[in-house]
């Protein structure tokens, strides 16, 4: 049997021409692509350089490119998979989202509210969302940062139920309700939304978040006043 016939090497040496060549064009238009890019960031300052006519459409370019960034960090966060995967990565983008403040991200934030603990597999068991510093909570910090335009979402999350990665996650609900309106704010905040629910069993897991929050509610609170007595930047919404 005869092998394949040997190609000649004239037609191997164009080949590697062709590819050199093509990924040197590549190249070029990534950096064609990157530079352009660059430019067209929009910065705070151009509204000084920018002239009146010119100024709406930095306005529009600095908003769509929050809004960009918000959206590629919720890519980050907003499935489970994601915190399978790249664990890191999510817990990071939620406390990202945090610091930005992004409203459109409290339903996703109070969906994973007792995910990316700096200790994940530390936390079982010993009533963290009462006991533990908020900055270990990324989402607890995150919705807390955001502030009280995620309270709804919040409350609604305690009435959808789902034990989340902790099996707390009610517990680390009520944390950010306690944080953000203290236990007698709080309180009046379940209590007017179990009298509004229609449907039983949200009724029962709003009765129930309320009744966590007055056997341990004032355990939370003792907590944030000593972590503001010691100084700890974390106890204070920035």
């Amino acid at each position: 049997m005869h092998g394949p016939a040997a190609r000649p090497r004239h037609s191997s040496a164009l080949r590697a021409s062709a590819w050199i060549a093509l990924i040197a064009a590549s190249l070029l238009v990534d950096c064609s692509v990157s530079a352009h890019a660059q430019e067209s960031v929009p910065r705070p300052e151009d509204l000084l350089t920018a002239s009146s006519q010119e100024q709406p459409e930095v306005v529009r370019r600095m908003i769509a490119q929050r809004v960009a960034q918000i959206a590629g960090l919720l890519e980050l966060m907003d499935e489970e998979e994601d915190w399978a995967r790249n664990w890191g990565a999510a817990r990071n983008a939620t406390f990202m989202l945090g610091y930005l403040r992004a409203v459109e991200a409290a339903p996703a934030l109070a969906r994973f509210v007792d995910s990316g603990h700096r200790f994940p597999y530390a936390v079982l068991g010993r009533g963290p969302a009462w006991q533990g510093n908020r900055f270990q909570m990324a989402a607890v910090w995150a919705l807390v940062n955001i502030g009280e335009p995620c309270l709804d979402g919040v409350v609604d999350r305690i009435a959808e139920g789902g034990a989340g990665e902790t099996g707390q996650a009610s517990s680390y609900c009520v944390r950010v309700l306690v944080e953000l309106r203290g236990v007698e704010g709080a309180g009046s905040l379940l209590i007017a939304a179990t009298a509004a629910e229609n449907d039983q069993e949200r009724r029962m897991r709003l009765s129930a978040a309320l009744s966590e929050l007055l056997k341990h509610g004032a355990d939370c609170a003792r907590v944030r006043e000593d972590q503001v007595s010691r100084g700890d930047p974390f106890a204070h919404v920035p």
